[in-house]
């Protein structure tokens, strides 16, 4: 191929990859919620408008959250303070997985898998899905694929700078969501398998991550007297929610990946063990994909967004897969196009679900939600420079901008009310709380509580009780 053949068609390619990244932010981005936003999402606008200057701390959860996503949030608001801006973030940096697997998937096999990959990352419906919530989630696939991305090019170029950038990448995707730690794991793995145990990469890679975390441990323990007291509280959380069914994950991957495009994965496996041998680059992503995914099985609280950081690994052993279904014998592509095709209108149903639907339209406003109105007026209540709650106060604190003090989750706390509720407020009580304290009889029967508000919708009824002591 001369020079000017391989000029145009790296034009093409890249014209491709353009397309397609365009494509991924839009998709993900439109329309914007503008409306309810829920616990999590509440918890980093909080802190985004904080860390800005846009509001006083009236709640904050920065001895458990961690802090990227916030802070990125926040240096967008200094342009322009609004939710689209915060989605925009979100949106953007989610999107930009599509580059960055078609990148990793590139330098690993060709260009040809890597458009492939980077359209199957693209069309991931629970991706789409999460991308629209200002959560870290949707965030992650693109820092584990960059992150990785330079550990390989590490391994394959052996230039130190490489080894530097992922182990500050490594750190960033820490910051982002602390369970990014099992990392470590894979990349132990593949070193192991290359057996390069290169002293001074590993000494590098280590100096990069430090540069990345260091001031957030400074800080955690500055405010927090330990430097990983986040960190360790944070990684409790998936315990602490309602056991889910083991297989939570499996009945979900029709979300992560589209089913036609997931025959892939065992049409490779097909050719691997046929051949008798797995190469290195399909090694490599097993070490990325399936090990971490085992990993998320370890917490009794399991969500589909948790194994969303595994996604550009499986797009592109999908990829791989797929391909050489299609470039084999007759047979074979027969079987890969049924196979695709009989799965195809999975896929279809997996993107009539997804919420907010998929529009051309630039705001969907779900504003019919009881508790979000419940805290708009508190907002503008007078009588409530307090607000008790022990269910969903991360919304209200959002919403209402009121001091927060959070009731005690376990335990019959009413016959000591006056020693935790020291200040005139108001309590807001929520039927689909799983508290059952304090109780609606008792609100109404002590006189130091009185009934002012109630909202309703579909799911729940909300109630607001002025507090005296």
């Amino acid at each position: 191929m001369s020079c000017m053949e391989k000029e145009m068609k790296d034009k093409k390619i890249y014209s491709i990859l353009i397309l397609l990244f365009l494509l991924s932010f839009f998709v993900r981005l439109l329309p914007v919620r503008i409306g309810f936003h829920f616990w999590d999402e509440c918890v980093y606008l909080q802190h985004a408008e904080i860390i800005s200057g846009f509001r006083q701390n009236n709640y904050d959860e920065f001895h458990l959250r961690p802090p990227l996503l916030a802070l990125m949030i926040a240096i967008a608001y200094k342009l322009h303070h609004s939710l689209f801006t915060a989605h925009l973030v979100v949106a953007f940096i989610s999107a930009l997985g599509t580059v960055f697997t078609f990148i990793l998937a590139r330098n690993l096999f060709d260009e040809k898998i890597a458009l492939l990959a980077s359209l199957i990352f693209l069309a991931s419906p629970l991706h789409i899905q999460e991308s629209h919530r200002i959560l870290v989630d949707s965030l992650l696939p693109t820092f584990w694929a960059i992150t990785s991305l330079l550990f390989l090019l590490s391994i394959k170029t052996k230039k130190l700078y490489y080894s530097l950038f992922s182990g500050i990448f490594l750190g960033l995707s820490i910051l982002l969501k602390f369970t990014s730690f099992a990392l470590f794991i894979p990349f132990a793995c593949v070193l192991l398998l290359k057996k390069q145990f290169n002293p001074k990469h590993i000494f590098i890679f280590f100096i990069g991550f430090i540069a990345s975390t260091l001031i957030y441990f400074i800080y955690s323990y500055q405010h927090f007297n330990s430097p990983f007291y986040p960190i360790l509280l944070n990684m409790k959380v998936p315990f602490w929610g309602k056991k889910t069914p083991w297989y939570t994950y499996f009945v979900t991957l029709h979300k992560l990946l589209p089913y036609s495009a997931m025959v892939g994965i065992p049409i490779l496996f097909f050719f691997s063990f046929k051949n008798k041998r797995i190469d290195f680059p399909t090694l490599f992503l097993l070490c990325f994909s399936f090990i971490p995914f085992s990993l998320f099985h370890i917490t009794t609280h399991q969500e589909p967004r948790y194994i969303l950081p595994t996604l550009p690994f499986f797009s592109i052993l999908s990829a791989k897969g797929l391909f050489l279904g299609f470039s084999n014998n007759t047979k074979m592509k027969i079987l890969s196009t049924s196979l695709v095709l009989l799965f195809l209108p999975f896929f279809l149903i997996s993107l009539s679900q997804l919420h907010p639907p998929l529009s051309i339209k630039l705001y969907h406003n779900e504003s019919d939600v009881a508790i979000m109105k419940a805290s708009l007026w508190i907002k503008e209540n007078s009588s409530c420079p307090v607000v008790y709650s022990n269910f969903n106060w991360p919304v209200i604190a959002f919403y209402s901008k009121k001091k927060i003090v959070v009731l005690p989750l376990e335990g019959n706390f009413q016959d000591n009310v006056s020693a935790i509720m020291k200040e005139k407020g108001c309590v807001v009580i929520s039927s689909s709380s799983p508290r059952k304290y304090p109780e609606l009889k008792f609100l109404y029967e002590d006189k130091r509580f009185e009934f002012v508000k109630k909202f309703k919708d579909r799911e729940e009824e909300v109630y607001i009780f002025t507090y005296s002591p």
